[in-house]
């Protein structure tokens, strides 16, 4: 997170509309990234956003630590996405809910990944258990950084690295058994 950011943060929590649309710019992949992992939902996601970023607008005076905004804002994006499935949950049959578009993916350092191991490497993900996906999608594919995560999802930073460790061999073992 660069000091612009910040910057924003600090000025949209003063009341500056313009530092608001700004911080919006700079957090729209961030939220539309995490809604579109919990929902795989286009309409979903977009939903998600526009709820995400209408909070965070009535709030943002209450922002305590303008240095962890896009931590916060995530929170507040995992918050929204899972309470719009729980909302949904009732009334969709698993024939009702439409095949998701393919996102594409890339690795960590940002390589492209070949279709057919990018689906196989967000399967496994996927098949993570939630506390330990939801760190590992919000380390390597939004690009948090641990504290933001920690933020987040409620938990201390030593927990972000726990669960990130647990992962990686969970990940290590079944992509290996992949390879075989």
């Amino acid at each position: 997170m660069g000091s612009e950011t910040t910057r924003l943060a600090l000025e949209a929590r003063a009341g500056d509309r313009s530092a608001f649309e700004g911080l919006v710019r700079r957090c729209v992949s961030l939220v539309y990234g995490i809604a579109w992992d919990r929902t795989r939902n286009p309409h979903d996601a977009e939903d998600v956003a526009q709820e995400v970023f209408l909070e965070a607008h009535q709030s943002i005076a209450r922002l305590q630590d303008p240095e962890r905004v896009r931590g916060w804002i995530a929170g507040i994006a995992c918050h929204r996405a899972i309470d719009l499935i729980r909302r949904k949950r009732p009334a969709e049959r698993l024939d009702q809910v439409a095949e998701p578009a393919d996102p594409g993916g890339e690795m960590p350092d940002g390589r492209p990944i070949a279709n057919e191991a990018s689906e196989a490497i967000r399967g496994v993900i996927d098949a993570l258990p939630p506390i330990l996906r939801d760190v590992v999608k919000l380390r390597y594919q939004q690009e948090l950084p641990y504290k933001s995560i920690a933020q987040a999802l409620g938990i201390s930073v030593s927990l972000v690295g726990e669960r990130l460790f647990r992962a990686r061999e969970i990940l290590e073992d079944r992509l290996g058994s992949l390879q075989r």
